[in-house]
């Protein structure tokens, strides 16, 4: 790690009731001044980081190096440190100890190598103590703990608020290290990772920051990740497959596997309570297809070799992951984030905040707020600047869960500024327009809760969502906002999914949430708390339907009766369901007399769709169309597909790397032979006929490998070549004499990754080498 000079200035003058003031970033006491670094040699450990379960003597080398030091708190070494001389012992005993060495050589001529960081995790059943991914900050402990520069304690900004301000109430957002924002509040540290196996995924330099609002004064601190080349010459995102298969959202389903800015949270309001709300309604918008919602894992966290606690890592919200998203992009998207009607909350301290974004979101907002969106000219210029429904779900969402810090707190949206070189694309996010993000979902009423009313839609509510109130006069805003909330309370939203991840988040972070309880100093929770937690989500879970439906009779009378009737389809084989944005394989739910809904099949690859059996008549029409029907009414639905008789051969495979080892694979899905008679392939769409394949027999249930002109592959000699290469941006074209059977378009995939054709809902996904 690089040593900088960090100058902390205080912000809050006002507030101190002092002269500006400025506190330079220093060395810890014990260290020297800084040394002319080197390359001359490099720093190795006879051992890489990870889990031990027996006894481990560490060696420690550095070529050319007269001496070499080293620390195990987290110190840059220096000539009073600990002098490397023999192997350092890490005993396995019956307690687990954690271990991070610091070192770094000293040459001849003064200067001094590079540092070097590994972490061990020792004990005789060390190998059992993690199911989660593992994390180690390594740091001069100053920079985090310490009382002048620390950025996770209160410090001398505390001390000097409370000292200037005598009889002043403190509170959790008062001046103090914890409190501090932007620039001057990050601090390098080394970041390692391991994998619950006890593999070392990520090791690298970066920056980090106190994290949140008022959750800052939590004894467990939230703490943000920025990777930049600044701190690590190698790599500026943190590369690891957090949140598993994690697709992007613009339709091409790549794998995003980088990720630029990571939070480790705290849980938030939740932290002591249940500490697992904001990561459960996080993956419940998720589940309800609401397009930007940030993912969550358990993981645990080391800090100079001491336990710090059980987190969160999240993704969030930042330029790259618009980019790993929805693709790449030549102008810029801004986020705006505070009240819903006055951006930003003037409360906390933005560095570099996009000041022009901010107004105009507050002007949109104002604007719109104070016209008649009953008149049509008026509603279509909102729908130009902002995606109404887009909002209408976010509304939804946050009343199913019932979002008590909400939306005069935590709103946040984000909207496309083009370059000057690109035109808006309608319909995309790259349209212009403002859409909206899930953020911080940990602070939620009981079923009972009401915020619909209470916050949204009561006459002291103008203050809070003006323009929700002006849309709820138009029909078909109204319709839409209500259709989706009981689209939530069936789907996604429902007892059965809701209990059903309640228990599976609680599960992936059990481990790891006992281990918390058991040994954290900063531990503010029991089992007690978060059982009972557990058992109030639960009983949330089972009312929210109920609930709901009073709640949208009470907030339109005379259009919602509060009458419901009952609709069920059944589970099949071979096809889902989607009701909305939700995808289902099985649907039971109450609907309101005055609604009815849309549901569409989707029927997996080898079958087509035959009718719907509606309370056991046929009914042809593919996108099913269930009518309002009258109170307590039972609807009954299956879906009959059936299969697809001489299906042709598929294109199932494509890799595309564009160097050496492009190819195409074509799959025989029948139970009989297929000749490749007749079949052609192409990346022009003037020319399908550009390559016809030669006459080959695929089997049964068999593939046939053709390779592109650039693949070199041993296993390619004497095999198909097709005469051109595939090119991220072309199309792939599969045609049988005059019939386009397949067109596929190639999206920029990772090295060794593969596009695959997925045979339950006929796309194609990016698929890890």
């Amino acid at each position: 790690m690089i040593k900088k000079g960090v100058t902390l200035l205080i912000l809050s003058l006002t507030l101190l009731g002092i002269c500006a003031v400025s506190y330079l970033y220093t060395p810890h006491e014990s260290e020297e001044p800084v040394f002319v670094e080197t390359q001359s040699g490099e720093i190795t450990f006879s051992h890489p980081s990870g889990i031990y379960t027996e006894t481990i003597e560490v060696e420690i080398t550095c070529p050319g190096a007269e001496r070499i030091f080293y620390t195990v708190t987290g110190e840059l070494p220096t000539e009073k440190s600990r002098r490397y001389k023999m192997a350092v012992e890490l005993r396995a005993k019956a307690a687990d100890s954690c271990t991070s060495i610091t070192a770094r050589g000293l040459y001849p001529d003064g200067t001094w190598s590079e540092p070097a960081i590994a972490t061990y995790y020792v004990g005789k059943n060390a190998d059992q103590r993690f199911d989660t991914p593992v994390v180690f900050l390594t740091c001069d402990p100053d920079k985090l703990f310490g009382y002048e520069n620390g950025i996770l304690v209160e410090g001398k900004l505390r001390d000097d608020y409370k000292k200037y301000n005598p009889g002043k109430e403190v509170i959790s957002i008062s001046p103090a290290g914890f409190n501090l924002r932007g620039s001057i509040s990050e601090r390098e540290v080394h970041f390692e990772m391991l994998d619950p196996s006890g593999t070392s995924v990520i090791s690298q330099d970066l920056g980090v920051r106190p994290f949140g609002a008022y959750s800052r004064a939590r004894k467990l601190k939230s703490i943000k990740l920025l990777p930049r080349y600044d701190y690590d010459a190698e790599q500026n995102k943190l590369a690891y497959t957090f949140f598993g298969t994690d697709y992007s959202n613009d339709g091409l389903n790549r794998l995003v596997v980088e990720y630029k800015r990571m939070v480790m949270h705290n849980s938030g309001n939740d932290n002591g309570v249940l500490m697992m709300k904001n990561a459960l309604h996080q993956q419940l918008a998720g589940d309800a297809g609401f397009p930007d919602y940030t993912r969550c894992v358990p993981i645990s966290v080391y800090i100079n070799g001491d336990y710090y606690g059980f987190m969160w890592m999240n993704d969030t919200y930042c330029s790259e992951y618009f980019e790993d998203r929805y693709g790449a992009y030549l102008g810029v998207f801004e986020e705006v984030s505070g009240p819903e009607r006055s951006k930003p909350d003037k409360r906390f301290y933005m560095e570099d905040m996009p000041a022009y974004a901010y107004d105009d979101f507050n002007f949109m907002y104002e604007k719109f707020s104070n016209l008649d969106l009953t008149v049509e000219e008026n509603y279509a210029a909102l729908c130009k600047v902002v995606d109404v429904e887009n909002y209408l779900f976010y509304y939804a969402v946050n009343v199913a869960i019932n979002n008590n810090d909400w939306p005069s707190n935590n709103h946040k949206a984000y909207r496309y500024y083009r370059s000057s070189d690109e035109e808006y694309k309608e319909g995309t996010v790259f349209d212009g327009r403002w859409r909206f993000l899930i953020h911080d979902v940990d602070n939620v009423l009981n079923a009972d809760g009401n915020i619909l009313n209470t916050y949204l839609l009561s006459k002291t509510a103008s203050r809070r969502s003006p323009l929700f109130q002006k849309l709820m006069e138009r029909a078909d805003c109204r319709d839409y906002y209500i259709t989706k909330c009981m689209e939530l309370v069936n789907g996604a939203f429902s007892e059965s999914n809701w209990v059903a991840r309640i228990d599976e988040i609680h599960a992936s972070r059990l481990n790891e949430l006992t281990y918390y309880i058991e040994n954290a100093e900063r531990n503010a929770t029991n089992f007690g708390n978060v059982d009972s937690a557990i058992k109030t989500m639960k009983s949330n879970a089972s009312r929210r339907l109920s609930r709901m439906v009073i709640e949208l009779k009470s907030a339109f009378k005379g259009v919602v009766s509060g009458s419901t009737y009952q609709l069920d389809i059944a589970d099949s084989d071979n096809v889902f369901f989607t009701i909305g944005t939700y995808e289902c394989e099985s649907y039971s739910g109450k609907q309101l007399v005055e609604y009815g809904l849309s549901v569409v099949p989707t029927v997996a690859v080898g079958y087509r769709f035959d009718h719907w059996l509606v309370n056991g008549e046929a009914v042809y029409d593919e996108v099913l169309t269930v009518a309002p029907a009258k109170k307590d009414e039972k609807i009954t639905v299956s879906c009959v597909i059936e299969p697809v008789d001489d299906m042709p051969l598929l294109l199932t495979e494509i890799s595309s790397e564009g160097s050496e080892n492009d190819y195409m694979v074509l799959y025989n899905p029948n139970d009989y032979d297929v000749s490749t008679v007749g079949y052609m392939l192409s990346d022009l769409e003037e020319n399908p006929k550009r390559f016809v394949l030669p006459a080959r027999t695929v089997k049964a249930g068999e593939t046939l490998k053709i390779y592109c002109d650039n693949n070199t592959d041993f296993e390619s000699f004497h095999q198909i070549f097709a005469p051109f290469n595939l090119k991220v941006g072309e199309t792939v074209y599969v045609s049988r004499g005059d019939e386009l059977l397949q067109s596929v378009y190639i999206p920029d995939l990772r090295n060794t990754s593969t596009y695959v054709l997925n045979m339950t809902d006929g796309e194609f996904y990016e698929e890890a080498g």
